[in-house]
């Protein structure tokens, strides 16, 4: 099995919360190629960010088996990394000490902060290293969650809705923005898997290979459907008809009607 391909096989997580029994997905299932783009979406209460920590280890599931490169995810691991929906930064930290949290300590302080230094050109925020989290704007704070997370060298990175606290035209930039890290990861020969989660379907249409749409609790897979765009894409193509289509099409999967 290839580095970064995932696999989900009848995931189910049952969980309690105020003394309630709570089944938040159930025979959940499919498969991610290395280096593929996969979008989950969803109404709230779906399941999707709690599948998500499924992912990465941390929430266990009750039923199923999900598997990274061939190994059962029994825990979190280094071939994968979690951004939050919020940036929950270090504010005692710098940019350059933000970024480096999670690789101390195995490795030299000097190749940490040669990581560093790669990944803050490669987010943006070249000028800014010694900036700490209340001097940067809410799109260059999720710029540094980012970098943290690709400090690791994960297989696969796992995004909970990274960009819902921007405003519109921040998000639409760091949506782009995003696509050029990814397809810059690639051409250096580092694939990446990504898996995001949103609520926002044109997000999710921009960015992604597959979308895969969630029924509502507990959560199944209602659709998984393959967006053809080329890459790379521009912010343009959410003008198109065809771009349109498909943001029709997913809008009625999550409000229960059939498509063709």
């Amino acid at each position: 099995m290839s580095a970064g391909e995932l696999l989900i096989d009848d995931a189910t997580i049952r969980y309690t919360t105020g003394g309630r029994d709570v089944l938040a997905c159930d025979g959940v299932s499919f498969t991610v190629a290395e280096g593929s783009f996969i979008a989950l979406v969803g109404q709230s209460g779906c399941g999707k960010t709690s599948l998500l920590y499924a992912m990465d280890g941390l929430i266990p599931l009750t039923r199923g088996r999900i598997s990274v490169n061939g190994s059962t995810v029994e825990g979190p691991g280094k071939n994968r990394a979690l951004v939050f929906q919020s940036p929950t930064l270090f504010p005692w930290r710098d940019v350059t000490g933000n970024i480096t949290y999670g690789i101390e300590g195995t490795t030299s302080k000097a190749q940490a902060n040669r990581v560093a230094s790669e990944l803050v050109e490669l987010v943006g925020l070249s000028g800014f290293e010694r900036h700490h989290p209340h001097e940067l704007s809410g799109g260059m704070q999720q710029r540094v969650n980012l970098a943290r997370a690709l400090a690791v060298d994960p297989d696969v990175l796992l995004l909970d809705e990274p960009f819902s606290a921007l405003d519109a035209q921040t998000r639409e930039n760091m949506q782009r923005e995003l696509l050029r890290i990814w397809r810059e990861r690639a051409a250096g020969g580092r694939e990446l898997t990504m898996i995001f989660v949103t609520h926002d379907i044109p997000e999710a249409v921009y960015l992604a290979d597959r979308v895969i749409v969630l029924g509502s609790r507990p959560g199944h897979v209602r659709a998984d459907v393959a967006i053809d765009f080329p890459r790379p894409r521009d912010l343009e193509l959410k003008r198109d008809a065809a771009f349109q289509e498909h943001v029709e099409r997913i809008s009625l999967l999550l409000d229960g009607q059939d498509t063709a």
